[in-house]
């Protein structure tokens, strides 16, 4: 196979990059000498116009987050998990009241007020969350409303029987700051049955 070369100009085999070649004799070589990666774990990605540009590896347990249009991507930290739950009541809840659980078996955002019944959303904890309660009905038939910042935003079917429990649970997109309570729709009878009265909820996603 014959080579024409403009100029008449020889060539020096392996071609150099200078001259549009790699200066290199196999693939693997000849990629390396292209790339800009210079470290074990680093990335290649479009930079400017689409040039080739090294990404540094992150540390351990990151991933690689795109940045959206041709922004660099990054290298992010997983979002921690947060969760709670509270549970026992002893004072007899009202309808102008948060319902009390005065005891926690977990809180990781630190979130939850034993004192006031209200869970505030933490710091850069804003998401997709689940919460959820149960509340024991004493005396006389009740239902629950959860409310976000004052605002009722799910319920419990309306429990008609003594002696029952009400339960609820759903799905809320929150902001850090947010205030989650539960607030019986009429009166109903306390408990300290821990199994009985619960109020609890996690982070699914940001």
């Amino acid at each position: 196979m014959g080579l024409n070369i403009p100029g008449g100009s020889g060539v020096t085999l392996p071609v150099a990059v200078a001259d549009g070649g790699t200066g290199q004799t196999t693939a693997n070589a000849g990629f390396n000498a292209l790339s800009p990666m210079t470290t074990g774990g680093d990335v290649i990605y479009g930079g400017a116009s689409g040039v080739g540009t090294r990404l540094a590896n992150g540390s351990a347990g990151q991933f690689l987050r795109s940045a959206g249009t041709t922004a660099a991507p990054t290298w992010s930290d997983l979002p921690s998990a947060v969760s709670f739950r509270a549970h026992t009541s002893t004072t007899a809840a009202t309808t102008a009241t948060p319902f009390i659980y005065t005891t926690e078996t977990d809180d990781s955002g630190g979130g939850y007020n034993t004192s006031t019944g209200v869970y505030t959303v933490p710091a850069s904890c804003g998401g997709l969350w689940m919460f959820g309660a149960t509340m024991y009905v004493g005396a006389t038939s009740t239902y629950f409303d959860i409310l976000v910042n004052g605002t009722a935003k799910g319920q419990s079917p309306n429990t008609v029987s003594n002696t029952a429990v009400a339960v609820a649970s759903n799905l809320f997109i929150v902001a850090a700051g947010d205030t989650v309570e539960i607030r019986p729709g009429a009166n109903a009878t306390a408990t300290t049955g821990e199994k009985l009265n619960n109020f609890w909820g996690f982070r699914i996603h940001p």
